[in-house]
Order: C-alpha cells, then sequence, then structure tokens
C-alpha cells in the first residue's frame, strides 16, 4: 500500500513538472525567427545595396545570373491541361495500366 502511494506521488510531481514544461512559452518560436531571419536578410541587403547606390526597388540587380536563372525559372509554368487535354491524360493512365497486365 505505501509503495502504491509512493508511486503515484512520484508520477504526479513528474506529471506537474512536464505540466510546467508545456505551459511555459518557448523563447523562440518558428515564426519569429522566421521573422528574425527575413529582418536580417533586408538588413544585410540594404547595407549591400547602399554600398552599390541602390534603392530597395533595384534589389534584383544584386543577384547573380545562375541565382536569377533558378528565381525566373520557378515562376515559369506548363499551363494546365484543359478541356480534352486533361481527359486525354486520364484515358491514357488507365489504358497502359490494362495492357501493362496483358502478356503478349
Amino acid at each position: 500500500m505505501f509503495s502504491l502511494k509512493h508511486e503515484a506521488k512520484k508520477r504526479n510531481q513528474i506529471e506537474i513538472a512536464a505540466e510546467k514544461k508545456r505551459m511555459e512559452a518557448p523563447t523562440e518560436s518558428r515564426g519569429v525567427s522566421k521573422q528574425k531571419w527575413l529582418e536580417d536578410r533586408k538588413k544585410k541587403i540594404g547595407k549591400l545595396l547602399d554600398a552599390n547606390g541602390l534603392d530597395m526597388t533595384k534589389a534584383f540587380m544584386l543577384d547573380t545570373q545562375e541565382a536569377a536563372e533558378v528565381k525566373y525559372k520557378k515562376w515559369e509554368k506548363d499551363p494546365a491541361p484543359f478541356g480534352w487535354d486533361g481527359k486525354q491524360y486520364v484515358i491514357l493512365y488507365k489504358f497502359r495500366l490494362l495492357c501493362s497486365s496483358v502478356s503478349v
């Protein structure tokens, strides 16, 4: 009886400590660190722009050719299939599934 009571008391103390940890807010959450990163990045870019005599609207001029190509390639997207083209992909996929199970 005494050991069960002692064990229950010990578990309760552990749970209280765990609850206190959960209740305490972390020192820096993900949103705050991302905001801090953005501010640091703006400061860094601002210094580079000032050194080159540019304003914030001309920040793209600091990019290298490779970085600019990667950035603009992300923006280019193929248009989504429209009308019959969309159905054509589905029909072709089903046809290939059907034919893959048939051995010649």
